[in-house]
């Protein structure tokens, strides 16, 4: 919507994003310290298993008809009003369908893998879905409507809702199944906000929206985010059906950690779709291709600190935040930040094939990538354990990069320049080459993190891959 007050620009919308999902990542981090030292190892690994599989679940409704309002409201092929009251029928029925099923295979889910305790446990945190579910749908409203401050209100009410639901009930005693509870609670206060936001804008006027052609794009998307987050968690159920609880406690302990690049820079897909739909139907192709250059160039320069410091430091921040007896975390935290750092990747470009209303495209991108995941991980963990799994992930989002960029070299000819790629090179090996031996325990591990990354981005300056006007630059799009 050009011109509304309520929008934002494209880059401060993605750092407002961006900082809603720090604080996700801290409240995160802080819930999963908290049940890592008030439950058993076993619960532990129980509850990191249903949250994982819960979001498997989930993936059928946050990302159909909610994406469906990111490509469609910022093109202006339907009335907005008529669009969001249809998309907010259709999500309700939706979610309560989703819902229903997954209270009915709940199980079936804990036959197959032999765990009785799954099944109650699992029919409390599935509430989730339906709450989840509206969420993200008044979520993609806003970032359609590229209001992305709303967007980042709603976003950062959420994970602070959860913090202190999960908190209170957790301390007062009711374990699992109180972590559960508190984890729709916290999607009520993000639907609460995103609700808010969504009626104060929308208009009287409502005109009849074409229900099929929703359809046609929000069903592949659906299916292609089904098989995205298959390559994202196959390896959670390969560990869980193949090794022993304490190594899945060891491996999602990892994960939580090593999934900071991917949720992190998740934002910039918030906001990259709309932007990306709105070039396209206009026909500037120019721009959708420096852009994407642009975003690609960026990740670069900021995912890779996050990778370099974990496989340098991989003990020690395990150390700093869980148990000792989650030492073992550690051996498979470097692989697994390079898989999510892969995956991350895989994800923006699926982001750009999307935004070119292509999403059966994506989804067989992404199935060609689950293939390649699963029979990796299927091969590697009776060998390899924990770090085989990692391998797995990476071997699965390595295999999506070279399809999908292949792709995207064809229809956009961008991908990130290889005079990028080679000086952030050269500063990576710098870096840890100067902090190789400067090895330290938990209690330094934020002031070296600190001197690292702040030596790495003076580095980034000093060969001018990005200099102040640039900054000052993006911040005013």
């Amino acid at each position: 919507m050009p011109g509304d007050s309520g929008t934002t620009s494209t880059t401060r919308g993605t750092l407002m994003l961006m900082a809603g999902q720090v604080v996700f990542l801290i409240s995160g981090y802080a819930i999963n310290i908290l049940l890592a030292y008030k439950l058993e190892q076993e619960q532990y690994g129980r509850y990191g298993f249903i949250m994982t599989l819960l979001l498997w679940v989930e993936l059928f409704v946050i990302n159909g008809i909610p994406t469906a309002m990111q490509k469609y409201l910022p093109s202006g092929t339907f009335n907005a009003s008529g669009l969001i009251r249809m998309g907010q029928r259709m999500q309700v029925r939706y979610t309560l369908l989703v819902f229903a099923a997954a209270l009915a295979l709940a199980p079936a889910i804990a036959w197959i893998f032999e765990d009785s305790a799954l099944t109650p446990l699992f029919r409390i945190a599935a509430i989730d879905i339906v709450l989840y579910g509206m969420y993200w749908f008044y979520a993609g409203v806003l970032g359609g409507q590229r209001r992305f401050q709303q967007q980042a209100i709603a976003a950062i009410a959420y994970p602070i809702g959860k913090l202190i639901s999960v908190t209170v009930l957790v301390f007062s005693g009711f374990g699992v199944a109180g972590a559960l509870v508190g984890n729709w609670l916290g999607s009520i206060f993000g639907m609460l906000a995103g609700a808010w936001y969504v009626r104060s804008a929308l208009g009287r006027k409502s005109e009849q929206v074409d229900f099929l052609t929703i359809r046609r794009f929000a069903v592949p998307v659906v299916l292609f985010t089904i098989s995205v987050n298959f390559l994202l968690n196959v390896d959670f159920f390969f560990v869980k059906r193949l090794l022993q609880e304490r190594d899945l406690s060891y491996y999602f302990n990892a994960g939580t950690l090593a999934r900071i690049p991917y949720l992190v820079f998740l934002a910039v897909s918030f906001t990259l779709l709309p932007v990306l739909s709105q070039a396209i139907a206009e026909g500037r192709e120019e721009k959708v291709r420096e852009q994407v250059r642009q975003v690609l160039r960026v990740l670069l320069i900021l995912l890779t600190p996050v990778l370099l410091f974990f496989w340098q430091n991989a003990e020690a921040t395990v150390l700093l935040l869980y148990p000792e007896t989650y030492r073992p975390a550690a051996e498979v935290l470097p692989l697994l930040t390079l898989a999510m750092t892969l995956f991350t990747y895989f994800y923006i470009i699926e982001t750009v094939i999307n935004a070119d209303a292509r999403p059966g495209m994506a989804f067989i991108i992404a199935v060609a990538a689950v293939l390649v995941d699963a029979v990796a991980n299927y091969m590697l963990v009776p060998v390899y354990g924990i770090r085989g799994a990692a391998l797995g992930t990476c071997a699965g989002s390595l295999a999506g990069i070279l399809l999908g960029g292949s792709w995207m070299m064809s229809r956009f000819r961008s991908l990130v320049p290889w005079d990028t790629v080679l000086r952030i090179a050269v500063v990576s090996a710098l870096t840890m080459a100067l902090f190789s031996a400067w090895q330290v325990g938990p209690a330094l591990v934020i002031p070296k993190a600190l001197a690292f990354t702040g030596f790495y981005f003076a580095a980034v300056f000093l060969v001018r891959e990005i200099d102040m006007p640039e900054v000052r630059t993006m911040l005013s799009r």
